[in-house]
Formats: structure tokens, sequence, C-alpha cells
């Protein structure tokens, strides 16, 4: 029996919705292909249909999941930007709602050691994906230049990071309290001549 390309288009979809989720609970080594197949319903003799290898599916997870964390930033009113919208991206971003949602929202957090220890195609889509974020976020913060976004990217990330590796939760509204004050005002230092 022939399926229709829109069938299979919606297949595709269930298994990297699926994939996306353990990848970010269990990383590239602790998630199984018929742990994926089984949550999107389907049978593990159907993946190859759609991927070449988990490689290929973990890559193509990643791309959507950050197209996912662009909606996080992308999210607000699009008239809104600067330091105003840092504030709203920031707060969105480093909140305790977010820190508990392991399975959700950007992958980064949980998958930044999977990736750096990927191999260079992986590391090399993924550098792309993240350029092409650091430009989102530019264009909202009014910068030609991804200079103040990579920083702005950075400190959202390892401020979710860091809470995530806590138990206390008050230490861990601490430090995203912390990383949402210094985010919010990362604009300050605009125009100063990077170092070497």
């Amino acid at each position: 029996m022939r399926y229709s390309e829109s069938h299979k288009a919606q297949t595709r979809e269930r298994i990297l919705k699926s994939a996306a989720s353990h990848f970010r609970e269990s990383g590239i080594d602790g998630t199984s292909l018929p742990d994926v197949m089984k949550d999107a319903g389907l049978t593990v003799g159907g993946f190859y249909r759609h991927f070449d290898s988990k490689e290929d599916l973990f890559a193509a997870a990643m791309d959507q999941s950050l197209d996912d964390t662009l909606a996080i930033f992308d999210g607000s009113d699009a008239s809104v930007t600067g330091e105003v919208w840092a504030q709203i991206a920031a707060k969105v971003y480093l909140s305790m709602a977010h820190r508990a949602n392991h399975t959700g929202g950007c992958p980064m957090p949980a998958l930044a050691g999977d990736v750096a220890r990927a191999d260079t195609p992986i590391r090399e889509r993924s550098g792309e994906n993240l350029a092409k974020l650091a430009a989102a976020i530019a264009k909202r913060l009014g910068e030609d230049e991804p200079r103040d976004a990579w920083a702005f990217l950075a400190t959202l990330v390892g401020g979710l990071t860091l809470s995530r590796m806590v138990e206390d939760d008050d230490v861990a509204r601490s430090i995203l309290h912390a990383c949402r004050e210094s985010a919010a005002t990362h604009l300050k230092s605009n125009g100063e001549t990077p170092p070497p």
C-alpha cells in the first residue's frame, strides 16, 4: 500500500517529535530507536523510510528543536525590540517552567555536550543553526552583527543549564534571576570594541 506524501510527512513529524523528546531526556547514546518509534506509535521497521541512521535523526531533530527555540525568542510582538525585548525573552527562557521542561523547550542545555562530541557533519549543522538563531536575536536587539546576541544567548543557555544542575529550587531561582538581570542589561556594553 502506497501512502500519500502528506501521510509520509506527518509520519516523519511524529518520529521527529518523539525523537526530540527522547534526545533531550536521555542524550544521543541513551536514546534507542525502538523507544522513539514506539512513542511515535510506529514500528522500528518503518524508521529507514524516513531517516538513514540515528545520527541523521538526531541532526533533523536538532534542526526542528532549534526552530522551536527560535519561536521562543520570536514569539512576542515583532515591534518590540532592543532591551525591552531582551527582558521579555530572558523572562520566558529563564523561568522555572522552562527549567522543569526537560523534554521540551530549548534543546541546547540538554544536548550541547552530545553535539560537542558528535561527528563533524552534526557539529557543522549545529553551527549553522546557532548562527541562524544568533542572527534572529541580533535582529530583535537591533544589531547589524550578532556580537551581543552571542553573549545574550550564552547567558540564557548557561543560566538554564546551571539551574538544572541543582536540586534546590531556591538556588535554581537565584541562578535564573541573576542571569535574567545580566541578560536584560547586556545592551549597555553595546558599542564597546571587543577584545582581539
